[in-house]
């Protein structure tokens, strides 16, 4: 477990970037945010606070929403790449990456 790219997948398509800024969540996609409360019931937040810790314990509860959410797709922010941010920013790329085999 964890070792295959698509391990941690949702189930759809998710596009990392460094901020979502002002991309609003909307019904066929959601935005995940690091740093900053969702806005909508679209939009989830690893961690309000830009909390490290928050967002790694929150990372699979949240990846979870995306799979259950009927979602075309989602964007989602990267968190900081250091300490903890490492470990949350390599399981969002397993995430995000498309495996043709399934």
């Amino acid at each position: 477990p964890g070792m295959l790219s698509h391990h941690y997948s949702p189930g759809l398509p998710l596009q990392l970037v460094d901020d979502p800024g002002n991309e609003a969540g909307r019904p066929d996609r959601a935005v995940v945010r690091f740093g900053a409360p969702a806005r909508n019931e679209w939009e989830y937040s690893l961690s309000p606070t830009g909390d490290l810790e928050e967002a790694a314990r929150r990372l699979f509860s949240v990846l979870r929403e995306l799979a259950d959410g009927g979602y075309r797709d989602a964007l989602v922010s990267r968190v900081p790449e250091s300490g903890l941010g490492r470990a949350v920013n390599d399981r969002l790329r397993r995430a995000a990456q498309k495996d043709e085999t399934l």
